[in-house]
């Protein structure tokens, strides 16, 4: 008998639709045969207007948006077994996690980069992915603090999760093995 997971991908700050981001199909895909893979927009969560352009955005998510992203994210009340995070959405699955009692047993967060602000780890399995060239990105002292394992991928910037397949493939058969 297999286990079927229950995995959430939770977007970066420019998704307004999952079903159209590359990365995020591509993560499904990869992810799909684990079990029910669930795609949600971190802009969404944080009712944050399509229209915002990226530093709108940001804005709106740094003043309330991410806490408001974490309590919509737990009204459901559905229990996950795997949460993955791109940027914003690693620190919205943090905070939902943290203060607003997310069911998860591991958190994935792939360069959020807001983590490094934070000062205690969570209770449950813990993986952080950063890009070496990543200038936000949480010193290692903070990664050691905050994850059971952190991975740094070399000459990579931010966004190094949107560049290829092949990297996310990598990275979750790191969080999978």
């Amino acid at each position: 008998m297999t286990m079927t997971m229950n995995i959430l991908l939770l977007s970066d700050i420019h998704t307004i639709n999952p079903e159209l981001d590359a990365f995020m199909v591509d993560a499904r895909e990869i992810l799909r045969s684990l079990g029910k893979v669930n795609m949600l927009s971190s802009r969404l969560l944080a009712e944050i207007p399509d229209e915002f352009n990226t530093d709108e955005a940001h804005k709106a998510f740094v003043k309330g948006g991410i806490d408001l992203a974490a309590d919509n994210l737990t009204k459901e009340n559905i229990q996950y077994d795997v949460v993955i995070g791109f940027s914003v959405g690693g620190t919205i699955l943090w905070k939902a996690i943290e203060n607003h009692h997310l069911s998860a047993s591991q958190l994935v967060c792939i360069s959020s980069t807001r983590l490094r602000y934070e000062t205690r780890n969570l209770p449950i399995k813990t993986m952080l992915f950063y890009g070496s060239e990543d200038k936000y990105a949480p010193n290692k002292q903070v990664m050691k603090k905050l994850a059971d394992q952190f991975y740094i991928f070399p000459d990579v910037s931010h966004d190094f999760y949107k560049q290829d397949s092949l990297i996310l493939a990598q990275l979750f058969k790191k969080v999978f093995s």
